[in-house]
């Protein structure tokens, strides 16, 4: 996103200090990642017969001048006010061009001459002209000016210009309310005006009724956003809007991977703001930008690059198993690992070329390891990574344990994520000899326990025709510089498979035969529903098998049943609804289905009541162990790259003093 601005920070970095040459495949940060504008909301509403259909809703976001990645300071929570109201007239103006025969709207002529009237009447501008019987759509007018006015205005100006900005707001939108209520189910556009500026003003009015400006957003995040919606105004139109639960969708905010059950939606409220103001209102350049390749080739290579080139030595094919205490529960002291193969060499090359740009594989490059075990884990399709490979069981890995005091290590820095964390920090979930370790273990076990994961699920197509001959005709990004000017990513479409994103520009990273090059290339994603009694032991090696097959009953369900409004051209006569799978450019090849279940790969949500029990970098308890993660309390506190930055930033603050400043902790 294009306010992941510690994020681009480090990869432009990194970008400029690898030094490809200028002929090279993604060269430069610029060639890696290229701007997206367009975003889709799909709707589910009754058409003039009653009947419920799906319609898209576009967002073609305006680019603007910045860069991310550039230093820029994120806008204060009152900048991010002034932003919301000013935005509101914006919209509304649009609308009211329509409609002149409101400006003459008469308002309540009795109505209550707020306390605060005179103060902030005196200091407002000339022009402003503020009377209590004002035509109420002006209104949205003065909450504009006063919210223009509060930094530059008196003490007694600025004490009551909040309580005169939620007044404005709430007057306009009853009037708003009553004018346009019975024209709401049969005019889209004005539906979704409606849906806009009561979700804009009821934001900004429960802000500052909670005194989100003293205390941050954080002090929110033990109440749901939707239900502090409602609290604060939000009609049931708008709260239960496509609109939010798209938001809901882009963070995989459905409890145990629930996203077909409504009550399972949870997103912490602070954390939903926050989210919402830095995306639409902070981004630099554009609101999404699109990777020109995998992330593993486009991030994570750069990054390997980099490191090696600066002398980071690298093991892989370990896996961790224990982190272990000192005698007396003050440090690690010992790491036990897991060695999983033997290799041919002393120094693993992780990376492939494909049109000569360095990749990361999918599958080790088997020819490094020795020809044994190559030949056991290609036989019994062992994949390393899972947590429930039976490879352990196989005698094949070699206990590996490091100890501190022969110094093997000094500090240690967990970066593993959340959800593996009850399987490799037992010791640390349970210290209990010393009053500052049983302090430490009981921040450990809440954390665990209140900051939820969830599996998820995805699959890729890859298919001969192109949007446009598919038949998606939804809005034409002009500010977009991707390949096909209808591009988008959509969310809040057909739960679980809510989320989906064109990927096309990929192709030009891909190695297809003439015959099977694909035109298009489509992405999809959403929650994947937990296991009844959570996560399997070790020793379930079938689950990730078992998964993958609800997944794929999941997917063919889907393409069967909800393709054809997406794609109107790609479906078949006898079922006007499903994809015609001769579209895909290789029956095999031409689709790709996961199911993300390894206790390391779940998503980390944001619900209610679990910002506080979120550990920061330098909070493990235990002196030389340091954390990194979008698990961390870092200012965003939520799952994403941004996140994960930030954490990381935090662990190398806390260690060396650098960097000083992470753009975003702080409101």
């Amino acid at each position: 996103m294009g306010f992941y601005e510690n994020a681009f920070r480090v990869m432009r970095q990194c970008y400029q200090e690898l030094k490809r040459p200028a002929t090279a495949p993604l060269a430069t940060i610029e060639a890696a990642f290229k701007p997206h504008s367009l975003i889709t909301i799909t709707e589910r509403v009754k058409d003039a017969r009653g009947n419920l259909v799906w319609k898209t809703w576009p967002f073609d976001f305006p680019t603007n001048d910045g860069v991310p990645g550039t230093g820029h300071a994120l806008p204060s929570l009152w900048d991010y006010i002034e932003m919301i109201v000013d935005w509101m007239k914006q919209v509304f103006n649009g609308l009211l061009h329509d409609h002149s025969d409101w400006a003459d709207t008469p308002f309540m002529a009795d109505l209550d001459v707020p306390h605060w009237w005179d103060t902030i009447h005196r200091e407002i501008p000339a022009d402003g002209n503020m009377t209590p019987a004002s035509v109420p759509h002006q209104f949205l007018d003065r909450a504009q000016q006063v919210a223009q006015q509060h930094p530059h205005a008196s003490p007694e100006f600025q004490q009551h210009s909040p309580s005169a900005i939620s007044w404005f707001l709430e007057q306009f939108i009853q009037w708003f309310w009553r004018r346009v209520e019975p024209d709401l189910s049969k005019d889209d556009d004005l539906r979704r005006l409606w849906i806009l500026l009561d979700l804009g003003q009821s934001n900004i009015r429960g802000m500052i009724a909670d005194d989100v400006l003293i205390y941050g957003l954080d002090s929110l995040d033990n109440q749901e956003y939707r239900t502090w919606l409602r609290r604060h105004g939000a009609s049931d139109l708008a709260v239960n809007s496509h609109l939010i639960q798209g938001l809901y969708d882009l963070a995989f905010a459905y409890e145990q991977g629930e996203g077909t059950n409504p009550s399972k939606a949870n997103f912490a409220a602070g954390a939903s703001i926050r989210a919402i103001l830095r995306m639409v209102f902070a981004y630099q350049g554009a609101i999404f930008w699109k990777m020109q390749a995998g992330m593993g080739d486009t991030v994570f290579t750069p990054l390997y690059q980099v490191l090696k080139a600066r002398g980071v030595q690298f093991k892989f094919f370990h896996r961790v198993a224990n982190l272990g205490l000192s005698e007396d529960e003050r440090a690690i002291a010992s790491i036990a690992l897991y060695r999983q193969v033997k290799l041919n060499s002393a120094d693993y090359d992780p990376l492939v070329s494909v049109s000569g740009l360095d990749c990361w594989p999918s599958q080790p490059r088997y020819e490094q390891i020795a020809a044994d075990q190559r030949q056991l884990l290609i036989d019994n399709q062992i994949n390393l990574e899972s947590f429930w490979t039976p490879w352990k069981t196989m005698g094949q890995e070699e206990q590996i344990t490091l100890s501190r005091a022969n110094g093997d290590f000094d500090k240690v820095i967990l970066g593993i994520s959340l959800g593996a964390l009850p399987g490799i920090c037992p010791e640390l979930l349970n210290a209990s000899k010393t009053p500052t370790a049983k302090a430490a273990s009981r921040k450990w076990r809440s954390m665990v326990q209140r900051v939820q994961t969830v599996q998820t699920q995805a699959f890729q197509l890859w298919l001969k025709p192109d949007l446009k001959d598919l038949g998606w005709q939804t809005g034409i990004s002009i500010t977009s510089d991707l390949k096909g000017s209808y591009s988008t990513v959509m969310d809040a479409y057909v739960q679980p498979m809510n989320t989906w994103a064109d990927m096309s520009q990929l192709s030009d990273r891909e190695t297809w035969p003439a015959d099977k090059a694909p035109k298009n290339i489509a992405y999809f994603c959403g929650p994947l529903q937990d296991p009844q009694g959570g996560i399997p032991p070790a020793s379930d090696h079938a689950f990730p098998a078992q998964e993958l097959t609800v997944v794929t009953h999941t997917v063919n369900t889907f393409l069967q049943q909800d393709i054809g409004f997406l794609w109107p051209k790609s479906t078949t006569p006898q079922n006007p609804n499903g994809l015609n799978l001769n579209l895909l450019v290789d029956p095999k090849d031409g689709i790709y289905l996961r199911a993300n279940v390894d206790p390391s790969e779940r998503y980390v949500l944001s619900v209610a009541g679990s910002t506080q029990y979120r550990l920061k970098a330098g909070e493990s308890g235990f002196e030389n162990l340091y954390l990194a993660g979008d698990w961390l309390r870092c200012g965003l506190n939520a799952g994403c790259i941004e996140a994960a930055t930030m954490g990381g930033m935090q662990a190398s603050r806390v260690i060396c003093g650098y960097p000083k400043t992470i753009v975003g902790e702080v409101d």
